[in-house]
């Protein structure tokens, strides 16, 4: 039973894999409620491809763009490169001299000067040769000669070493601070092994350089983590492997993945909490209030089912039937609007919306018990407890309830999403806590983050429903339990 249940599991992940992506680009393709600019924009990453990016974005590249256009380039759009540049900082100082020099020489020293900044940054103080143009052209390639030694990742890491190791030494503070952006990579690289005090240093020098950098936002670990992940693309250079994975890890879709993977789903973009606690604390009420309502379903759709099966034909057959058509035909979100609007505090007891619920999933289960038992009656055993005299309620409560079982249990798996459903919906029109208001309010703000993780959730929790059924039917019927176990691997 053991390797059946590890099979199925196993065979569920690309199942999960398939609706995520499916799931991911229904989100995608949906026309969005608000059209935000500047950071907020690059942190959902719209300006990424939804699944394949065929010229992935690494420093180098970035640079080369900008410098490509920023010779013509006038007002907010040449503003808004330059200071790009200014964040990129000395890290891509090798890129920025290789391309000054494909740009001609006056444009060349106009952004030379309007660099000046870095170099201050830089602990470069004589900046004179920028006033003259013919020397401006040059002055970046001669700082880049002068200070390339320093902002190499060796060196920066041999500082860093030296910096934790005796953090009273000017010298190794000032290497660190001169070195600018130049100290990012070999900072994050040092975080993943490093031990909590030493991680509260390499994080505030970080910080610090990126706070001389222009990015006034990141104030703590927590934005300096976000911070990586959005603009850690702008500081790296791709090998050949890493370029390749990037088609896939530089995408909308790439980026849930890591999120959902390093940072537990990551942010909601409606309330900026953290997706997974805020999907985790309310599932377990929204998920009970399901739960109540199905068991109540059970039982009263059981002996409902039994006893239809039982007078088929009959009067009490034929009367059921009608009250259980209309019943299922009586959509529930109508049902909680009519109990709001006649007592609004009846309709947001629990009590309630567990019988609601009971009455949406009553009718699908009551006629399904009662054609499986009625199917089941028609065996040879039927017919031969019957000839030997067996009492009626013996043979309809044991013999034939027992054996259309698994069957019985297998159908309520497929009610699970669909009670679930309902249950949001009833959340929603009675404003309750759980996950029906959040999770309308995610999809009318279009908040991607949140509603991954919710649909994940559904998908998730039907996926062990099907388990749990198959499970259960095994344990009833030994006939179920003896051809799962039987089954191959590849046929489960």
């Amino acid at each position: 039973m053991f390797a059946f249940i590890l099979r199925r599991l196993l065979t569920a992940i690309p199942s999960l894999l398939i609706f995520a992506i499916g799931l991911f680009v229904a989100i995608s393709l949906a026309p969005p409620t608000e059209h935000p600019s500047g950071e907020n924009y690059a942190r959902r990453f719209w300006h990424l491809p939804v699944l394949f990016n065929l010229q992935p974005d690494d420093r180098p590249r970035v640079i080369e763009r900008i410098l490509a256009r920023i010779p013509t380039e006038e007002g907010e759009a040449r503003t808004r490169d330059l200071n790009r540049l200014f964040r990129i900082g000395a890290a891509g100082l090798p890129e920025l001299v290789a391309g000054l020099q494909r740009i001609p020489e006056g444009p060349r020293a106009r952004l030379s000067r309007e660099l000046a900044p870095l170099a201050f940054r830089m602990g470069i103080d004589d900046v004179s040769a920028l006033e003259d143009p013919s020397r401006a052209a040059t002055f970046w390639a001669r700082a880049l000669d002068d200070r390339g030694a320093e902002l190499r990742a060796t060196s920066v890491r041999r500082a860093l070493r030296r910096h934790l190791s005796d953090r009273a030494e000017p010298l190794y503070a000032r290497q660190l601070r001169n070195a600018d952006t130049a100290i990012l990579v070999p900072i994050f690289e040092e975080l993943r092994t490093a031990e909590a005090a030493e991680r509260d240093a390499l994080e505030g020098l970080a910080i610090a350089a990126l706070h001389r950098a222009g990015a006034e936002s990141v104030t703590d670990a927590a934005s300096l983590r976000a911070y990586w992940v959005v603009h850690r693309v702008e500081y790296v250079e791709y090998g050949a492997v890493e370029r390749v994975a990037a088609r896939i890890t530089e995408t909308r879709f790439g980026r849930w993945v890591i999120q959902a993977v390093t940072q537990r789903f990551g942010t909601s973009w409606r309330t900026g909490e953290p997706v997974l606690d805020d999907v985790l604390r309310r599932a377990p009420i929204t998920f009970a209030r399901a739960a109540f309502g199905l068991l109540i379903a059970y039982a009263v759709a059981v002996p409902l089912g039994i006893l239809t099966a039982a007078r088929r034909t009959g009067l009490l057959d034929r009367f059921t039937n009608l009250f259980l058509l209309l019943v299922h035909a009586f959509p529930a979100f109508v049902l909680a609007l009519v109990a709001r609007a006649l007592s609004p505090r009846l309709a947001r007891t629990d009590a309630f919306v567990a019988v609601a619920l009971a009455l949406v999933a009553l009718g699908p289960i009551a006629r399904h018990i009662r054609s499986r038992l009625l199917e089941e009656a028609e065996q040879d055993y039927v017919r031969t407890a019957r000839a030997m005299g067996s009492p009626p309620w013996s043979v309809w409560g044991g013999s034939i309830a027992r054996n259309a079982l698994g069957s019985i249990v297998g159908f309520g798996a497929i009610q699970v999403p669909l009670i679930l459903g309902a249950t949001i919906l009833a959340e929603e029109i009675l404003s309750l806590e759980g996950l029906g208001p959040a999770a309308i309010a995610a999809v009318r703000a279009r908040d991607v983050p949140w509603m991954m993780a919710f649909g994940m959730l559904m998908a998730l929790a039907a996926a062990v429903a099907l388990l749990l059924a198959d499970v259960i039917q095994a344990a009833a019927d030994p006939r179920v339990r003896s051809s799962m176990l039987a089954q191959r691997p590849e046929d489960a």
